[in-house]
Formats: C-alpha cells, structure tokens, sequence
C-alpha cells in the first residue's frame, strides 16, 4: 500500500513520509501516576479491555440518575472503570480517594484510552549527561 501526499498528488515512501503520530510510543511509555503513597501505572488497553471500560462507563452514566444508588455500587463501578487499565488500584484506595482524586484519574484514564495521555520519552543523556 503506497501513501500519498493529497497536496501534491505524488507517493510518498521512506524519507519523503511525514510522520504526524507515533503510534508505537503511545504503548513503549507507561503512563505512570501517584495515589496514596504508590506509585501505579496504566497500561496499554486491548480492544478487548476497551469494550470493558466503555461497558462500565456506560452503566456509570445509566446510574448517574438513581437516586437510591449506594455508595458500595458507587465504589463497584469506579472500581471496574479504574482496574480495566490499572490493576495495582484496590478497592480500599477507590474507598479512600477524594473527589478531586477520583475526577483526575478518571481523566486521566480517558486521556490514556483515547491516545492524548503520553509519558515523555526517556532521554537517557538528560538523565546520564556526560562529563
């Protein structure tokens, strides 16, 4: 299969190829974040593990209205949404965590799913710099 620039009409192959997305990097760096002291990471969905979470999601938004919610059913979903892409995250810290906390990590799990959550890639010579 030939890409082609839709400006000029010609091929592009190789050199002449205009990487507008790494794709590969979105998996090579784990998306890593701080939650009571520990440090978790998320790791890469499977489309498998996608329609997990988009399925929780999705009876998230259909509890989102149910007054007699309880808080264990509250704690269940957020638990399900957090632990298709984090399995270090236990119910005790979905328990414990503020409001803020879950919103941002939530966000961030939407973030990572949909390819905008990016760890910077390592740069061993900022790390390492040479004498």
């Amino acid at each position: 299969m030939s890409l082609f620039n839709l400006r000029t009409g010609k091929e592009l192959d190789g050199p002449d190829a205009v990487i507008v997305s790494d794709l590969d990097a979105m998996v090579a760096n784990p998306i890593a974040f701080r939650l009571h002291g520990k440090v978790h990471q998320l790791r890469p969905v499977t489309v498998k593990e996608f329609f997990a979470y988009a399925n929780a999601l999705l009876g998230l938004e259909r509890l989102k209205s149910d007054e007699k919610l309880s808080d264990e059913q509250i704690v269940d979903i957020y638990c399900q949404l957090i632990q298709a892409v984090c399995e270090t995250i236990t119910r005790d810290d979905v328990k414990a965590m503020t409001h803020p906390q879950a919103s941002a990590l939530l966000q961030l799990i939407i973030e990572h799913i949909n390819g905008k959550a990016h760890a910077p890639e390592k740069d061993e010579k900022k790390k390492n710099p040479s004498p």
